[in-house]
């Protein structure tokens, strides 16, 4: 990956980037931008299942991951935060589930 990586031209890897967010945007659209709908939900107590807190967690990261590498502006600082209410919401239901048990 990093040969393909580096044999891109530079102009190319921000619409690259880019088209690769876009198609996980339309797949995920909890995902884009801030994701403060998300976090909005996950505070009011609406619990979201473990499968797709997991699938959130991994698709935000990896569309940010793109984000970074190809050189959009965009930030980590608000992933970081989508990322860690992802994560403890996670935590938040296998807590649930284990003292329920």
């Amino acid at each position: 990956f990093k040969k393909l990586a580096k044999k891109t031209p530079k102009s190319l890897k921000p619409i690259v980037g880019g088209l690769f967010c876009g198609v996980v945007g339309i797949f995920y659209p909890q995902v884009r931008f801030f994701g403060a709908e998300t976090q909005n939900a996950l505070l009011s107590n609406n619990s979201l299942p473990n499968l797709m807190l997991l699938s959130l967690l991994s698709v935000k990261m990896i569309a940010t991951a793109f984000s970074v590498a190809s050189g959009l502006v965009g930030g980590t600082f608000a992933p970081c935060l989508f990322l860690g209410s992802m994560t403890g919401a996670l935590f938040h239901n296998s807590v649930t589930f284990v003292s329920e048990s």
